[in-house]
């Protein structure tokens, strides 16, 4: 459709939304805002918010974003860049998605804490027996000798 919004949704890690919208409607700093067809360029950045667009065929989708840049340009392209985005079709299912999306990310974290505390102590071991043995006195030849067992 001509007269629609190009609208681009992107995280480190995928393309979360690419469709036609009428209109998108973020959040920045200074409160909500819409955009529609024909906007002049525009940059902002957003707070940790919903974004909102309407579809041509009428339907009206969310995203929840954790802040980002949302970017106007030509008249007709909307770029937002977020770390992170969940999608929905219903406003009312969004925010479990959300929580699901946290509490993956909490266990996820946990594992890799657990991880990092693994590695932290083999390498505090492994310094320990390095030191432990540089410490210890080294027999170059036989048995009490430091010159190999061989006299002056």
């Amino acid at each position: 459709m001509s007269g629609a919004l190009e609208l681009r949704i992107v995280t480190p890690l995928e393309i979360a939304a690419e469709e036609p919208a009428l209109l998108v409607a973020g959040e920045d700093a200074t409160g909500r805002f819409a955009i529609l067809p024909r906007h002049e360029d525009f940059l902002t950045v957003l707070t940790v918010s919903v974004l909102r667009w309407r579809t041509p065929e009428g339907r009206e989708r969310f995203a929840a974003v954790r802040g980002g840049v949302f970017e106007v340009t030509g008249g007709r392209r909307v770029q937002v860049a977020t770390p992170e985005a969940v999608l929905s079709d219903r406003l009312e299912e969004l925010w479990p998605r959300v929580v699901e999306r946290m509490r993956r990310e909490a266990e996820r974290m946990a594992v890799e804490r657990t991880a990092m505390a693994r590695l932290e102590l083999a390498v505090v071991r492994s310094l320990r027996d390095y030191l432990e043995a540089r410490r210890r006195p080294v027999a170059l030849g036989g048995p009490g000798s430091v010159r190999g067992g061989r006299g002056p």
